[in-house]
């Protein structure tokens, strides 16, 4: 009973939909506002002991955004193959994330990108944020 109370909506609406560029971003991170997603802290060390901002820089169109995940496994996968050290793994929904990015002046102009090592990343730019 109470699993299905405290349960966690972990798998993300219309993602088709979106990459086929039938709804907006918007529309997809209002879809999406509760999905669990799994990511680091912004700031942390690398190998070398010096602290830094952790993002993914797009060569395309200069944007930098927020990695996050939908497992935990894939996370710290990810993170530890890019040379992060000590990091912590948040799981949370996506609208906790993108407000946090509201929470420091070097994060405002981020986006997030979820799933960065698959084929089909989902990419939400920045300043979207989910309707209340």
């Amino acid at each position: 009973m109470f699993g299905k109370l405290f349960k966690k909506k972990s798998r993300f609406l219309s993602t088709e939909a979106y990459e086929a560029g039938e709804i907006s971003p918007q529309e997809f991170v209002n879809l999406n506002a509760e999905a669990t997603v799994c990511y680091s802290t912004p700031f942390g060390e690398d190998r070398a002991g010096r602290t830094r901002l952790w993002v993914l820089s797009n060569r395309e169109n200069d944007l930098q955004h927020y990695p996050a995940f939908t497992s935990k496994a894939e996370c710290n996968r990810f993170l530890a193959s890019i040379g992060r050290q000590g990091f912590l793994i948040i799981e949370g929904d996506l609208r906790t994330l993108l407000d946090s990015l509201d929470s420091h002046p070097a994060l405002t102009p981020l986006g997030v990108v979820i799933d960065p090592q698959t084929d089909h990343p989902i990419a939400i730019g920045p300043g979207i944020r989910a309707g209340k």
